[in-house]
């Protein structure tokens, strides 16, 4: 088997120091332990008519327009927090599109409402502006008009100055979990320096890889009945071999760190069933949008509220419609035990944008980076995509496989499925883990009395349903 790709070492005090640096939390653990971390705030905001206003971010606005938030940095860090920086990164999303200017240079755009992106600032930064765009921009553009929810504009999360001790700073951290204890690691940085991590606060191992396998000590599995999680914490090291490191003589240095939480499970489609841990589980879910009592800015209180609800339902499945999800609230799913299934955004596309080469392509990248994003939330058992699309065109059917084989090539951990309308008549199952049947019997049309009759054929139509998939996808959980 060859030696492992990661070695124990005694890192001293200088590990736990790190892990006690003075930083502002706003999550249920500190996930950058070694950066300072401000809230940018007041923002200017400006419309296209001249008219400004202060704001505090997050932010929303209802009309269709472009506007810009616009900040000046020294008031927001004083006059020499980003000047003794060693590097220093924005961490923002915005609503529906936005742009970030540095001193009037663009920098980094981002189109995903819930799904941050950083960008790196200069130490010389003077000025930020989010110019951020709520418009509907046609067919083939990631928002659209037609989509039936309310797709606001706005900053819905606090945009943050990470303060870095280094230039050289952690990317990302994501944790598959593979035949239990063992998961595989993936760590991506800014230089190929010697990383360190450790478990729950415990040993700290020395990875010789970006990407190596380990034995998870003092394993818990996570499920719905025990949410069982874990703790990482990754460190990124300076030197210039791991063979130097920890040494009286060489002391390590700690140039960034990140702490992920997951948990340990393993999801499968066999048998019919969706199996967790092995055992197959009987999904009962509700379908929920990101909004709360005061519309699109939902808070961590309106977040866990909302779980609570769910728990007193005695529902253990949640679906995510119809966008990549708040990482706060796939937190609070991991730690009530909820499954989740999250989905790209798109909703009734028509075949002539799955044939579009432009809007495929973005399609396939929010994919990617909402499962990168969400590879450490155990909660998130499915990816999903294009709902209620096309998929009864037979032109169609090669954008279903582009996207699957997108998704499981980033992440093989989980399942793969989409929410169809055209049920028995959509041509592109076989690549699907999972059968999602859509079916609006005694709902749709609103604009007319419900017929009572209409429900009394409700069961039969499922238990029809389920039927066709057992005869024509054997194994596969409708």
């Amino acid at each position: 088997m060859g030696r492992p790709p990661w070695r124990s070492r005694s890192l001293g005090n200088l590990l736990a120091a790190a892990a006690c640096l003075p930083v502002e939390v706003r999550a249920a653990y500190p996930e950058h332990p070694a950066r300072d971390i401000v809230v940018l705030n007041p923002w200017v905001l400006r419309y296209e008519n001249g008219s400004s206003s202060e704001v505090q971010l997050p932010h929303t606005f209802l009309e269709r327009a472009q506007v810009e938030y616009e900040l000046q940095l020294g008031g927001s860090v004083g006059s020499d927090g980003l000047r003794s920086a060693r590097g220093a990164l924005v961490k923002f999303t915005c609503s529906l599109r936005c742009s970030l200017f540095v001193d009037e240079v663009l920098v980094r755009t981002n189109d995903n409402t819930y799904l941050p992106v950083f960008a790196e600032l200069p130490a010389s930064a003077q000025s930020l502006r989010l110019s951020v765009d709520s418009r509907f921009l046609g067919r083939h553009s990631m928002h659209q008009l037609q989509y039936d929810w309310w797709q606001p504009g706005g900053v819905f999360n606090p945009v943050e100055l990470h303060l870095l001790r280094s230039e050289n700073y952690l990317h990302h951290v994501a944790v598959y979990p593979l035949a239990f204890p063992r998961v595989r690691v993936e760590v991506s940085a800014s230089a190929a320096l010697p990383v360190a991590v450790s478990f729950d606060g415990g040993e700290a191992l020395v990875a010789d890889e970006e990407d190596f396998e380990v034995d998870v000590p003092n394993a818990r599995q996570w499920s719905p009945q025990a949410p069982e999680l874990h703790m990482l914490t990754v460190y990124l090291l300076a030197g210039d071999s791991p063979d130097s490191l920890g040494s009286p003589q060489a002391p390590a240095a700690v140039l960034d760190a990140v702490v992920t939480r997951f948990g340990l499970r393993q999801v499968e489609a066999r048998q019919g069933r969706v199996h967790l841990n092995s055992w197959p589980v009987k999904l009962l879910g509700v379908n929920r949008h990101h909004f709360g009592p005061a519309g699109a800015l939902v808070s961590e209180e309106d977040i866990r509220e909302d779980v609570h609800y769910m728990k007193d339902l005695g529902v253990n499945f949640l679906r995510g419609a119809h966008y990549p999800q708040d990482p706060r609230l796939l937190d609070a799913c991991d730690e009530a035990g909820i499954l989740v299934w999250e989905e790209a955004l798109a909703w009734q596309n028509t075949v002539q944008e799955l044939n579009n080469e432009s809007w495929l392509g973005a399609q396939k990248e929010q994919l990617e980076r909402m499962a990168r994003a969400s590879a450490n939330h155990p909660s998130v058992i499915i990816y999903g995509f294009l709902n209620e699309c096309a998929s009864d065109h037979p032109a169609s059917v090669f954008a279903y496989k582009a996207l699957a084989d997108t998704v499981r090539a980033v992440d093989p951990t989980r399942l793969v499925g989409w929410a169809s309308s055209v049920t028995t008549r959509d041509l592109a199952w076989e690549f699907a883990d999972v059968i999602g049947f859509n079916d609006y019997t005694g709902w749709y049309p609103t604009t007319q009395p419900a017929d009572v009759e209409d429900l009394k054929y409700v069961p039969s139509i499922w238990s029809y349903y389920h039927s066709w998939v057992a005869e024509h996808f054997p194994g596969k959980p409708p």
